[in-house]
């Protein structure tokens, strides 16, 4: 995996995008997993891998995908101005941050689009450059957010359940969720975040603490 490629995952992943397909570059040097920058992201996304851009091309075009490059040619748009016409099976084409999109991929997209920027600087980089669009296109097009299939759902349940059991209680929890999910009965969640608990503090450092105030109160 590219660094650059992690980071852009670990971005998808946390904005609700699911498939991300990469094409792979045989000069491309490749780095083992970095957990840091990851954050576990690649065991949740759904990613397919490809040698050649032609052979990603033709996968995008016989599944029904239109394909956004992203590019800084004269002739793509700003984002923002094709947010109204985003299609209902929609590719964006991300680029390497070296020499962006291919020109093979560019000929093959039905649109080529931009951020518009305001200062001095030349570009965002890759990450950066990915959560912008994405985040844009999401605004743009909430519903696409967990857009799938009552199949493709089921087989993300398949994967994902046996992660998030850790104890009996907990695969009790999940399979009964799991049986309202196949009901259609699971109200979708509208806030994610983790209710916020308490650092823990090590003994040590806890007798330490109290130490130090018994200390004062003399």
């Amino acid at each position: 995996w590219a660094r650059n490629q992690q980071a852009v995952l670990r971005t998808a992943e946390a904005l609700g995008v699911q498939s991300v397909w990469i094409v792979q570059a045989e000069s491309e040097k490749n780095y083992d997993v970095a957990k840091n920058i990851v954050k576990g992201s690649i065991g949740w996304l759904t990613i397919r891998r490809f040698a050649g851009v032609q052979s990603c091309i033709d996968s995008l075009l016989e599944e029904g995908y239109e394909i956004w490059a992203t590019d800084l040619h004269p002739e793509a748009v700003p984002l923002t101005k094709v947010q109204s016409m985003i299609p209902k099976k929609l590719a964006i084409v991300i680029g390497r941050e070296a020499d962006g999109v291919s020109q093979v991929m560019l000929n093959a997209a039905h649109k080529r689009v931009y951020i518009e920027m305001y200062g001095f600087t030349g570009s965002f980089n890759l990450s950066v450059a990915s959560a912008l669009i994405l985040q844009s296109l999401f605004f743009a097009c909430p519903e696409a957010r967990g857009n799938l299939s009552t199949e493709e759902k089921n087989q993300l349940r398949d994967k994902w359940y046996p992660k998030l059991n850790r104890s009996k209680n907990e695969r009790e929890r999940f399979d009964k969720f799991r049986e309202l999910a196949e009901q259609g009965k699971v109200q979708e969640i509208d806030d994610l975040r983790v209710p916020i608990e308490p650092p823990r503090i090590p003994p040590k450092v806890w007798k330490k603490m109290k130490d130090n105030e018994e200390e004062r109160e003399r």
